[in-house]
């Protein structure tokens, strides 16, 4: 609110994505970036009614033609796409279950009522900007605080992965751990876009 303070153009609201606080056929365009998987429900069943409720109301507040852009990861991308997630397995188990394959999510917004545009592996970008590759960055609570995975790690495993990472650093072999784990992220990415649009 107070970036925005001085612009006419832009208005904020809060609401939930299952009830948005918008009209029918308000925007020419939306997106959603790495939230859906917070849609999730029975973390052990994976459910996602959740998401399919909200690929209605993106639906709902398009005009005919308007486009919808979601990012998202995969399992495989939450498994494999980030160097440190092998460290912390049982968290990001639990966290993989929150997150539906891609093809799911395109039939999801096919069932909504979308017709699917281009669907991208997003393979150069990371999501933790430049102290991504910080080889001491698991150590840090700050640097942990940077992506919700690690808010799942119980703290036996918490402190076997911090000791893992300490052995590593001290081994000089972190180097090598990294850009194994990086030659994965490479071919497989962090996140998928998916583009639709409500049909004219």
């Amino acid at each position: 609110e107070r970036k925005f303070r001085n612009d006419s153009n832009v208005t904020l609201k809060q609401g939930s994505l299952v009830e948005l606080p918008c009209g029918d056929r308000e925007f020419d365009a939306a997106t959603c970036n790495q939230v859906v998987h917070h849609l999730a429900s029975g973390e052990e069943l994976n459910q996602f009614d959740g998401i399919q409720e909200f690929a209605h109301e993106a639906f709902r507040v398009l005009r005919p033609g308007g486009a919808f852009v979601l990012n998202t990861s995969s399992p495989e991308q939450q498994t494999n796409g980030f160097w440190w997630a092998s460290l912390i397995p049982e968290a990001i188990g639990k966290l993989g279950k929150r997150f539906p394959e891609i093809e799911m999510i395109r039939e999801m917004l096919i069932e909504a009522g979308f017709e699917i545009g281009k669907t991208t592996v997003m393979k150069g970008e990371v999501l933790q900007g430049d102290d991504y590759l910080d080889p001491k960055g698991p150590l840090s609570a700050n640097w942990r605080n940077g992506d919700s995975a690690w808010s799942l790690v119980e703290p036996e495993e918490l402190a076997k992965a911090m000791e893992h990472v300490t052995e590593m650093n001290a081994a000089g072999s972190m180097q090598s751990y990294q850009d194994d784990r990086e030659a994965l992220r490479c071919k497989i990415g962090q996140t998928t876009s998916i583009s639709a649009f409500r049909p004219v």
